[in-house]
């Protein structure tokens, strides 16, 4: 989509998106939680530009290297996934439009093993981060889980 083509060409470094939002609650990450992964992660992206969800329903970013996506629709939300460096996303709908377009990726699921199985991302671009507490955001070594992820291309 050339808008967020234009958009993403008037920022500087690469673009990381980092879904926040999830259909279910227990994989959501809370406001303080994300705060605390965009402050840490963003130092181990190497100066990338990082995008606070896939929707323009986010909370205030935490850091100026993060941008809030400005955009609303599915088609937009498809055009970031398909033109980022890196996405990061405890959904399996974002998992799969990343692995649509082989998007590096670093998926955040609970440990439910049926789940876990059937909805792994099940491509060489992504790693599966699986959180073994009972909420994904109430997990505290999560941002350094995420940082260990990091593709090293970044």
């Amino acid at each position: 989509m050339q808008e967020v083509a234009q958009y993403l060409a008037s920022l500087s470094g690469k673009a990381v998106v980092i879904n926040i939002f999830a259909g279910h609650a227990d994989a959501v990450s809370r406001r303080r939680s994300w705060r605390n992964c965009s402050t840490n992660c963003w130092p181990a992206t190497r100066g990338a530009r990082l995008f606070c969800s896939i929707t323009a329903r986010d909370p205030h970013p935490a850091a100026p290297e993060v941008v809030i996506n400005p955009f609303n629709t599915l088609h937009h939300a498809m055009a970031l996934i398909a033109q980022a460096e890196l996405i990061i996303s405890p959904d399996t709908s974002v998992v799969h439009m990343a692995a649509a377009w082989n998007k590096p990726l670093i998926a955040v699921y609970k440990d439910v093993l049926l789940n876990n199985r059937l909805w792994a991302p099940g491509y060489d671009n992504a790693r599966q981060i699986i959180v073994k507490c009972g909420k994904v955001h109430q997990h505290r070594g999560l941002v350094d889980r995420i940082i260990a992820a990091l593709p090293e291309t970044l």
